[in-house]
């Protein structure tokens, strides 16, 4: 992704490029939306990471601690929808932060960060200093992440001094070092938090523990907690989604982010992660039940991209053939959701969830023909459709944690 914002920025790319979509620096772009589930990645594993630690607490202390991950997944949750939605951009402005007067918003904000920082260095300190390669990454990212705010005011100072700022040009070098810091910090709170639950899972009895590196961390959930905590999800991605459709409306400039395309991207991007989760499970079933979670991950991926970049909203398929990439691409889409469909329906069991299967298509389907302005919304609600069913067939393929006692 750097490579690709390196070659866009000197190659001064606009708009209607393919490469364009690999630029850190321009907003509404694959490059952005790789970022930003990197964020998200990061806040899912944390809350892994939470219930990991919960679950073998031997004592209050231990138990009171473990809910630093909570605000730890928070925290990164809010980053992700940020790198899609580009608040940090004019939030120093926002009314709420200005409070003591029309130029205290950026102080008030900047003070923040430093104690979210303060936050996230104290618990590297208390929690993370278990393991110590997940504390070092810790702290390296944190120092990368608090570096932003320091490098784009760098920037704007420069701005301002030059003798005319309408001729001032963002130094390439400056601008990969502060995307670089970003992507960076991003890639080793993930690689922290992943090491942690591998950390974790060696703290097992030896007769649990795998003789293998890979993480083994049984999370006992009833099927009825498991539907709950989807139910509260989708409730709060919904209020959120309207929260952002309501108070901002939609964004027509190009280099602004767009906060409402991040509902639609997060809920695929759930679908797909569960989905390839799906066809780990039922590795002792026929081949076409596991290609079929396989080609529903895939399917989801791309929904993911497509509305996390933007890309779904705008031509860059156009070529010397007019838009038939675009429609060749659509209609392989709406062709999988229906073969999807069907296998789906076979594997299916009660009213409900064919129902549901039949819902997810109809409503992706109609995603890609209807007009954009329904695209969000429509694609939205089929992923609110879809994510119970795929949580009741990890039921089904694992049956035996639905009668483990339930651990919240």
């Amino acid at each position: 992704m750097l490579a690709g914002t390196w070659v866009a920025q000197l190659s001064e790319t606009d708009h209607k490029t393919m490469l364009h979509l690999l630029n850190l620096a321009k907003e509404n772009t694959i490059a952005t939306w790789y970022s930003s589930k990197l964020l998200l990645l990061t806040s899912a594993i944390s809350a892994v990471c939470f219930m990991a630690d919960r679950q073998r607490a031997g004592s209050l202390r231990e138990k009171t601690l473990s809910y630093g991950w909570v605000f730890f997944s928070i925290v990164f949750l809010l980053l992700s929808l940020d790198e899609i939605g580009s608040y940090h951009e004019t939030i120093g402005d926002a009314s709420v932060f200005n409070l003591f007067g029309k130029q205290t918003g950026w102080t008030v904000f900047y003070i923040l960060i430093l104690l979210v920082g303060g936050f996230m260095l104290s618990f590297s300190v208390v929690i993370l200093v278990r393991s110590k390669r997940t504390a070092l990454l810790s702290f390296i990212g944190l120092l990368l992440l608090l570096s932003n705010p320091l490098q784009e005011n760098y920037e704007i100072n420069s701005y301002r001094a030059a003798p005319d700022p309408a001729q001032w040009v963002r130094p390439l070098g400056l601008l990969l070092l502060e995307e670089g810091s970003e992507i960076f910090a991003s890639s080793c709170f993930l690689l922290s938090t992943v090491i942690y639950l591998h950390y974790v899972s060696r703290q097992q009895p030896s007769n649990q523990a795998l003789p293998t590196p890979y993480i083994n961390i049984n999370l006992l959930f009833s099927s009825k907690l498991a539907r709950t905590l989807v139910f509260c999800g989708t409730v709060l991605l919904t209020a959120g989604l309207v929260a952002v459709e309501v108070g901002i409306g939609e964004t027509t400039i190009r280099d602004e982010g767009i906060p409402k395309n991040w509902f639609p991207s997060t809920s695929a991007f759930a679908a797909s992660i569960i989905s390839t989760y799906l066809y780990h499970i039922s590795r002792q079933e026929k081949a076409v039940i596991r290609y079929t979670y396989l080609l529903l991950a895939a399917l989801s991926m791309y929904i993911a991209m497509l509305y996390g970049s933007n890309l779904y909203a705008h031509n860059y398929w156009l070529t010397e053939k007019g838009m038939l990439l675009e429609k060749v691409a659509e209609a392989l889409s709406i062709a999988a959701a229906a073969f999807l469909c069907y296998r789906m329906l076979l594997l299916s069991e009660g009213a409900w969830s064919r129902t549901g299967t039949l819902a997810w298509t109809l409503l992706v389907s109609a995603a890609f023909l209807l007009e954009i302005s329904y695209a969000v919304p429509l694609t939205f609600l089929a992923y609110a459709c879809l994510m119970p069913l795929l949580v009741e067939h990890v039921y089904r393929w694992k049956p035996e944690i639905n009668e483990l006692p339930s651990v919240a």
